[in-house]
């Protein structure tokens, strides 16, 4: 597993995920905030973000550890918990996937 990239792509992710929860929803797909309400676009902005900065951040802790299965396990640890976020946010404020 490449260091470097699981760096660079999780703090991506993170910088990503912060401009998501500050309210900025135009790095969001269109088709998928298309259902979303105005007045509940900052909390569905903030939902999605959540999501993104967790995928994120654990992409960055697994880069620190050195054991490739605990890495992995981190990994996938975060992703659950963001997508979980992530889908929260979706059926919650947009009523479905798309």
């Amino acid at each position: 597993m490449d260091r470097t990239m699981l760096w660079i792509v999780g703090l991506c992710l993170c910088v990503l995920g912060v401009t998501n929860m500050r309210g900025n929803v135009h790095t969001i797909h269109a088709c998928n905030r298309r259902r979303v309400r105005a007045a509940d676009m900052p909390r569905y902005a903030k939902a999605v973000g959540r999501g993104t900065f967790a995928i994120g951040v654990s992409l960055v802790i697994a880069a620190c550890i050195e054991r490739e299965t605990a890495a992995a396990a981190v990994i996938l640890a975060g992703i659950a918990i963001g997508l979980a976020w992530i889908l929260y946010g979706q059926f919650r404020y947009n009523r479905g996937l798309f």
